[in-house]
């Protein structure tokens, strides 16, 4: 690592908490699960945590002043493990194309309808470079801040939906009508991608932690916060818009706050909404663009990655105007990324290198006696 940069636990805590919200918070994942949705976040969740404490904990517990960069090239040499990272590099590009077209949508859907895509893809680019340039540490304190207006934002969504009469408990029954099969089947996805399994960038930023001890604790507790949220955001899609409008909306959650109207008073709240929902999409998106820049500095042996920042948004911008043309194909990408290329990159490949580590460990006792 050539800079001397340290971010606290709770930092580390806020930018994973807003990294895991990402789309996920106006998706409502797991929808195939119907009306159990909510059970299969939690099933994923557990699965994620398992993932995360089992593989990753181990990773970042033999070498954790290491980037993931430098863990592959220590595990699989130096040739293998930079071409590794550099498949690495080009699915963290892949990933940051979906997430800024998903930010493009909601913005014209919301925000700014009939701007050109080319004008919000490129001021979007303009402050992610910004953000990006000024460094990890300046990204995590911007996520304090950010932390708890986001944390303000979601208590007062849940307040207002209760008092708008707008809630149908009904609707959450029958529990696991088609029993356990569908749960599973739809928690998987979320535990390969969205949102467990892409925790694996952090894998790139452990390195920067003033302190490595109880690093996977916080990062545990993040996953646990954020899947609270996650759940509580399906439950109320469920009970206030219904299963039939989670499959047939782009963004279910927006069409849930629509529903807001307390008094007459307080309504139309979908601007802030928007807001609040982009700025951890913005976050994962930062911290995307960020990995990609480290590890190309890291397998080329420049000193500053900053070198790298405005050519990878010039090529994320780029594919996500000229290859994703259309919301639909947004979502068809996006489902052939879960299975066929997340899977790998998410799994196997840490897996391999967790058996690696034991592997060696078990060979040097031998030796020893």
């Amino acid at each position: 690592m050539t800079e001397k940069i340290n971010i606290s636990k709770f930092q580390l805590y806020v930018i994973m908490f807003h990294y895991m919200l990402g789309p996920a918070s106006v998706l409502c994942i797991g929808g195939e699960a119907n009306q159990d949705a909510w059970i299969a976040i939690i099933i994923a969740s557990i699965i994620g945590i398992i993932n995360f404490s089992l593989i990753y904990g181990t990773i970042y517990k033999y070498n954790n002043e290491l980037s993931f960069v430098k863990v592959l090239e220590k595990y699989f040499g130096v040739i293998i493990g930079k071409i590794i990272s550099s498949i690495y590099v080009i699915y963290f590009l892949l990933t940051s194309v979906l997430i800024i077209r998903h930010i493009y949508e909601m913005v014209t859907m919301y925000l700014l309808v009939g701007t050109p895509i080319i004008v919000i893809i490129f001021l979007n680019l303009l402050m992610i470079i910004y953000a990006v340039n000024k460094g990890i540490e300046t990204i995590a304190r911007a996520g304090e801040i950010y932390f708890f207006a986001t944390i303000g934002a979601y208590i007062s969504f849940i307040l207002f939906l209760t008092l708008s009469d707008v809630i149908d408990i009904n609707n959450l029954f029958p529990v696991l009508e088609n029993g356990l099969k569908p749960v599973i089947k739809a928690s998987l996805p979320l535990f390969i991608i969205y949102p467990f399994g892409e925790l694996v960038s952090f894998l790139y930023i452990f390195q920067y932690l003033n302190k490595t001890k109880g690093t996977i604790k916080t990062g545990t507790f993040a996953i646990f916060s954020a899947t609270i949220i996650i759940t509580i955001i399906t439950i109320l899609n469920i009970v206030t818009i219904g299963v039939y409008l989670i499959h047939n909306s782009a963004y279910p959650t927006m069409k849930m706050i629509r529903l807001i109207n307390v008094e007459n008073i307080i309504q139309r709240l979908d601007s802030l909404a928007v807001l609040i929902f982009l700025t951890s999409s913005f976050f994962k998106l930062i911290i995307f663009i960020f990995v990609i820049c480290n590890s190309i500095r890291d397998i080329t042996g420049v000193k500053k990655y900053q070198y790298f920042i405005i050519p990878a948004a010039i090529i994320i911008g780029i594919i996500s105007i000229l290859l994703i043309t259309s919301y639909t194909k947004l979502i068809y990408v996006t489902k052939f990324v879960e299975p066929y290329v997340s899977l790998p990159f998410e799994l196997i490949i840490p897996l391999i290198v967790v058996i690696i580590i034991v592997l060696r460990k078990f060979l040097h006792k031998f030796k020893e006696t």
